[in-house]
């Protein structure tokens, strides 16, 4: 039995999980650990970038084993571009309208991605999405961004 390269979904997932856990490892040995009584700004993103390549190797390696789904065409650009655009507009919005228009468009246009689009149900999600967000960002946190 010959075995070629995988060409599952789960590799690839894998794959991305575990390039994206090393790039942060990386990344965050400039930030310093400091392992004492005091733990670094580097602690953390290296603790989180760990486990993420871990969970992306285990990926690799269980997908390498069982079958699994193949991998498709990337056939479906639109909800990849819609997805992306969401957060381009809200990098746009989010200074000049405030947090709570720009949070309520990202849930919209990220929402057109998906194939059972619904205008109440949209609308409904990104108040109470765009709400959560300003009470846990600004209020709870204390962080300086305008509401409206």
């Amino acid at each position: 039995m010959t075995r070629g390269f995988p060409k599952s979904k789960d590799f690839y997932a894998g794959l991305m999980f575990a390039s994206i856990g090393v790039a942060v490892v990386v990344i965050a040995r400039d930030y310093g650990m400091r392992l004492g009584g005091y733990i670094g700004a580097g602690y953390f993103p290296t603790f989180v970038g760990g486990l993420l390549a871990l969970v992306g190797f285990a990926m690799m390696a269980i997908s390498v084993r069982k079958e699994s789904d193949p991998i498709e065409g990337v056939g479906q650009i639109r909800p990849l571009l819609l997805v992306l655009g969401s957060v381009i507009a809200f990098a746009l919005l989010i200074k000049s309208l405030g947090l709570a228009i720009a949070g309520v468009v990202v849930v919209i246009i990220s929402s057109l991605a998906g194939w059972d689009f619904r205008l109440v149900r949209t609308l409904v999600l990104s108040v109470a999405l765009t709400g959560l967000s300003v009470a846990v960002f600004v209020y709870c946190l204390g962080l300086p961004l305008r509401v409206l």
